[in-house]
């Protein structure tokens, strides 16, 4: 018998191995015919027996492997052009139906499997049959213009009956010839039918598979990034690996019948329409060379800096906060394999499931899924390299949410792209991300990316006379615009704020939410001794690309805050931060050490309370009333304090221009330097 390629005829089901079939014959009642003809005929029946039991066999076998549907080495030539193909996938080198795909039922039904079943073994008795013999010197003809075969499916045994005219010499006898195979393909055809119809009902596959990937530790699908720069990549190779490796285990854990599941991520179907089928043996597979198709890489970067106010205004932490949700959009088949425990073999069906964004989906969503890349229409040739001008191999890239490929070891890769105009995308781990809106003419160019180097940051302060030391009383905010943005402070981010405000946490949150003046005052003082307590001056920073930045400061002294919170001429102005005027600086391609630069905060809080002072004497000696050229009266305390802190705040206005200035000198106007 031939062995069908990819598609099956609709017919219907069975299963064979060791058959045991008893064929009778009950002759019609007919005086004319002779003891010896009967004899003759029970030699034939003998002789059809084993074929009727081979080709019995032969369907019984086909139609299990093929999910209840016969091969196309059954169908004639003439008759495929009319025949209905199912839709299948392949388990075994062999294609097995669908009996639901995306929540809609297509298993055949009973009336389609006798059918099959008696199809297939009329096709087989046509072509192994000769329609003449000689059987003891007589001529033996078979009527097959009417021949005829009936099946019957129970639950344990599959009846045949053949009615096929044969006359032996010049005696018509009319003998239905009968066959009987133990079997529970009833049994296991009722299951899968009820589990078909469960599971377009429940969408169990996906939601157990979904379950999964959102339990999994490798595969993002929602959370936060607190830490600026922090990037989730994962290369579609990677996102489909880790998305089998989630089937597979949802599959192996999957558990049949029970009260409930038996561990933290195992999976439980109790019943199937109601029903158990506890005598059966029954397991989950996946087809052959099973692949998940994955076209775009996850990509999720924490790259939007913003300022958290912990305690108050003049306290203020920097932090670059992503809230993101990663979906998943896939098709894949389960294969569902019982065992006949009569027959010694197995029935296969299939499972079409689909996922569309963590959610069971539509079966047309997967044609929009395939059919939106699947005519791209223009192509593009691009080429990627670092700022070396040397190439970037295996770098992804992506037009219009479309795949184009990976680059080769020249940095190149020409592909087909969809007209028009949408997002490139280029990616590659340890190199900046390149994301832009480009039209299809204008990729056929060159693109760099930049390294993403492994740096130590020493952050330094710097003074009047260029000199140089480690920060330790400056609270610094660093803003770094550029390829990318970026945020760096000298806050350890291993410092716990809310343990080392204590009982103080209390007044600061009286604090933010009545905006009392004692209250905050206090808060004031007790957030600034802890802020002095957690000033660092190095980070480890392998997050940031290289190339050229803007890089503007935020500077304080909490201190120096601590130490005059409570002075009546001092407290006004000493919390006040220093806001820089943006400079430049380079992040370099090479691992290494670089400093970036902040205002000595000490020089400068010294400065300003000299300042202050001197500015107090001018107005408390200062005249404010004349009279014929006499000073009647001078300013009180109170108003040379209050005009005092009026220059002073000027002053305070001032200083980024004179610290642009001081890195102009001593700098050459970059702000970053190499170690």
């Amino acid at each position: 018998m031939r062995e069908g390629q990819a598609a099956f005829l609709l017919l219907g089901i069975a299963i064979l191995a060791v058959i045991v079939i008893t064929v009778t014959w009950q002759a019609i009642s007919v005086p004319t015919v002779p003891e010896a003809v009967k004899t003759e005929h029970e030699v034939i029946a003998a002789t059809l027996s084993d074929l009727i039991r081979a080709g019995t066999a032969d369907v019984i076998k086909d139609m299990e492997a093929h999910g209840g549907y016969l091969s196309l080495s059954y169908v004639p030539e003439d008759q495929m052009a009319e025949i209905r193909i199912p839709r299948q996938t392949v388990f075994l080198k062999r294609g097995v139906k669908y009996w639901t795909e995306c929540g809609n039922t297509t298993y055949p039904e009973m009336d389609e499997i006798l059918s099959t079943i008696s199809y297939g073994v009329t096709r087989y008795l046509k072509e192994n049959l000769n329609e003449t013999d000689t059987v003891f010197g007589e001529k033996v003809r078979y009527d097959m213009e009417r021949l005829s075969v009936t099946a019957n499916v129970l639950d344990n045994q599959v009846s045949i009956v053949v009615n096929l005219p044969t006359t032996i010499g010049e005696h018509l006898v009319t003998a239905p010839y009968t066959a009987s195979v133990p079997t529970q393909f009833g049994r296991i055809y009722q299951f899968a039918r009820d589990f078909s119809e469960e599971e377009s009902k429940e969408r169990f596959w996906e939601k157990i598979t979904t379950a999964g990937i959102i339990t999994s530790p490798n595969l993002p699908t929602s959370g936060i990034q607190v830490r600026c720069g922090d990037v989730i990549y994962l290369s579609p190779r990677q996102v489909s690996d880790e998305i089998k490796k989630e089937i597979r285990r949802s599959l192996v854990n999957t558990e049949l019948w029970s009260a409930g599941p038996s561990g933290p991520r195992s999976y439980n179907i109790n019943t199937v329409n109601g029903k158990q089928y506890k005598d059966l043996d029954i397991s989950f597979w996946l087809p052959d060379d099973f692949d998940v198709p994955i076209v775009s890489p996850v990509v999720i970067v924490n790259a939007e800096p913003i300022l958290s106010t912990i305690a108050l205004p003049f306290m203020a932490v920097p932090i670059c906060f992503n809230r993101y949700i990663q979906t998943y959009s896939f098709p894949y088949p389960v294969i569902v394999r019982i065992r006949d425990s009569l027959l010694g073999s197995y029935f296969h069906f299939a499972n079409l499931a689909y996922i569309d964004r963590l959610e069971p989906g539509e079966c047309a969503s997967i044609m929009a899924l395939q059919s939106n890349c699947s005519e791209p229409g223009c192509t593009a040739d691009i080429t990627v390299k670092n700022s070396d001008g040397a190439p970037i191999e295996g770098a992804f890239v992506s037009f219009q949410g479309c795949t184009v490929g990976h680059t080769d070891m020249l940095g190149n890769i020409v592909g087909q792209v969809k007209c028009g105009s949408g997002k490139l995308k280029i990616i590659k781990p340890g190199y900046s991300t390149l994301g832009e809106t480009r039209t299809h003419p204008s990729l056929n160019t060159t693109f760099t990316l930049n390294r993403i180097p492994k740096l130590e940051v020493y952050i330094y302060r710097l003074d009047s006379g260029c000199r140089r030391a480690p920060v330790e009383n400056e609270m610094a905010i660093i803003n770094l615009e550029g390829p990318q943005n970026y945020m760096l402070n000298t806050q350890d981010p291993e410092f716990d704020t809310d343990s080392c405000l204590g009982s103080s946490k209390a007044v600061c949150d009286e604090c933010k939410s009545t905006q009392n003046e004692d209250k905050c005052r206090q808060c004031e003082k007790a957030y600034a001794d802890c802020m002095k307590d957690s000033i660092i001056n190095n980070v480890s920073l392998d997050r940031l690309s290289a190339g050229e930045y803007e890089v503007s400061e935020m500077v304080m002294n909490p201190a120096a805050v601590s130490q005059y919170s409570d002075d009546v001429k001092y407290g006004s102005f000493i919390g006040i931060p220093v806001n820089t005027k943006p400079e430049r600086g380079d992040i370099p391609e090479q691992d290494g050490k670089v400093v970036v630069y902040v205002p000595d905060m000490d020089e400068y809080i010294n400065d300003m309370i000299a300042y202050y002072e001197s500015r107090y004497r001018h107005w408390k000696d200062e005249c404010k009333i004349k009279i014929l050229g006499i000073c009647t009266k001078h300013y009180s305390s109170s108003e040379a304090r209050a005009m005092a802190l009026g220059d002073t705040t000027k002053k305070i206005k001032s200083f980024p221009d004179e610290f642009h200035r001081r890195v102009s000198k001593c700098l050459g106007g970059k702000i970053i330097k190499r170690a």
